[in-house]
Order: structure tokens, then sequence, then C-alpha cells
């Protein structure tokens, strides 16, 4: 069984490589130029990125059930250490790691948190087994904050140096501080970061009140 677990986890690292190749592809034909430093007389076999989701859509399965039946312990070790730290959870288009996943989820977190689709039900004691939890919690979603953070290069002062949020990121962080204060009393410690009014997602401890106008119940 650890040998199927260690074919997943090269069939998400091969499916990772080749959605670069895909994208590179893509980019490749949009700007009208190719990357002919090597291989030049190879002939390059066009990838699409549909194909290449079915083509790992329909061998997932096959490894998911077999690891779906371990039932001795020992085996079942074997394989949680061999998945430990791995994206090897199949989500449609791309492969995530168990943590970043759960059965539901009250805010849809996407691409940071995922909710197990419904194909996958059915693995429910493998998901579960080997880490994927019933529900997301506050400190997954205060990981997710800081992670926008992270991705906006916050400096020391508390100004961002790369571009402003787009609307779509702006918005999930707003629905996960909304999510986040209907659960306060559990947030103890935790630095919470938010969107201020220019959509950089920073400390929440570092903004006044006019920062986050999104904030106040008047606004539509």
């Amino acid at each position: 069984v650890v040998d199927v677990a260690v074919q997943l986890k090269m069939l998400s690292k091969t499916f990772e490589e080749l959605r670069q190749r895909v994208i590179l592809q893509q980019q490749g034909t949009f700007s009208g130029s190719r990357d002919t430093d090597n291989n030049e007389n190879e002939p390059v076999v066009p990838m699409s990125m549909n194909a290449l989701c079915q083509t790992v859509t329909s061998e997932v399965p096959r490894i998911y059930r077999v690891l779906n039946g371990i039932e001795r312990t020992a085996d079942i070790d074997a394989v949680r250490e061999a998945l430990h730290n791995s994206s090897w959870l199949w989500m449609g288009d791309k492969f995530v790691p168990s943590d970043h996943a759960a059965f539901a989820s009250s805010v849809n977190a996407t691409p940071y948190l995922y909710t197990v689709p419904p194909d996958l039900a059915c693995f429910q004691i493998l998901l579960k087994t080997f880490g994927v939890r019933d529900a997301f919690q506050s400190s997954d979603y205060c990981e997710v904050l800081r992670r926008m953070a992270d991705e906006e290069k916050i400096t020391g002062e508390g100004e961002s140096v790369g571009s402003l949020c787009n609307s779509k990121k702006v918005d999930l962080a707003v629905n996960l501080v909304q999510a986040l204060s209907d659960d306060v009393m559990k947030l103890g410690t935790m630095e919470i970061f938010a969107p201020s009014e220019s959509g950089i997602v920073l400390l929440s401890s570092s903004m006044v009140f006019d920062d986050a106008t999104w904030l106040s119940k008047d606004i539509p």
C-alpha cells in the first residue's frame, strides 16, 4: 500500500509539471512565440488542460479505492507518513494537501481552501483517516487571511509593495472576516488580517475603522 501512496504522490507531481507546461504553451501561443532554445528538432505536442484533468480524474479513483480499503494499523501509519505534507487530494483541477480540504465550509475560500467534491464522498474513510476534516475552523480562515497578506508583500510599515487585491480576493477576505466575527470567542490571541479601504489585506491591529469601511452595516 505504501507503493500505491507513492504512486499517488508521483501522479500529483507529474500533473503539476504538466500543468505548468500547458500554461507555458498557452502563453507561447498567445504571444505568438515558442521556446526553441532546447530540443529544436523535437516536435511540440500541444496539451489541453481539460484533457489533462480528465486523464487524472479517471486515474485517481483507482488509487483511492485501494487506499480506502486499508485496515491494518501498520499500513495506515505507513501511508499517513508517505502522504505527510504532500498534495494528494484531487479537486478536479489540482491536487491539494488534506489540511486544505474539508467536507463542509461556511465560506467558499478557493483557491486557498477546498470543499470535498461529491464524487469523492465514497472515499470518506480514506479522506478522514488521512486528515480531511468535517469542517474548517476559525484558525483556517485566519491562516488564509495571513496568506493573502503575505501575497501582498506587506512591509513592516504596513504598506503594500505589490499589486492591489483584485475584487474577488477582497470579497473573499471580507467574507472570511465576517465569518470570524461570528466566532470571535474562539479567536483568542490569533492575529487577524483584514482588507483595508484600498483593497490591501493588512493586520487588523494596524488599521482604524475608517480603513475598513466595508465593516459598516449601513453600506448596501
